[in-house]
């Protein structure tokens, strides 16, 4: 878990929006991997329940992996919780 406002990702594209938050893909500085990074407003001090779910299943078949939990802060100065996937085209999965 990192807490930075340092740009580890370069945004792609919206690859969905909702209630709580966004999907981007992006692009990982670091590895140069493609990942998809859901971008959520923290409310509170602790991890959301989503997160806890995520990271108890981990290797779970049929369920993408988290790979990274990284909190930021956005124009307004609101915790955001990024919560960092493999990105998978899905025209092309089975």
């Amino acid at each position: 878990m990192t807490n930075s406002n340092q740009p580890f990702f370069i945004p792609i594209s919206l690859l969905g929006k909702g209630s709580f938050g966004c999907v981007l893909e992006a692009i990982d500085k670091e590895t140069q991997e493609k990942v998809a990074m859901k971008r959520i407003h923290k409310l509170g001090k602790f991890l959301s329940r989503e997160s806890k779910i995520l990271f108890d299943i981990r290797g779970v078949a049929n369920v993408v992996e988290i790979q990274k939990l990284i909190y930021s802060s956005d124009d307004n100065g609101l915790t955001v919780q990024n919560l960092i996937f493999n990105c998978y085209d899905s025209k092309n999965t089975q």
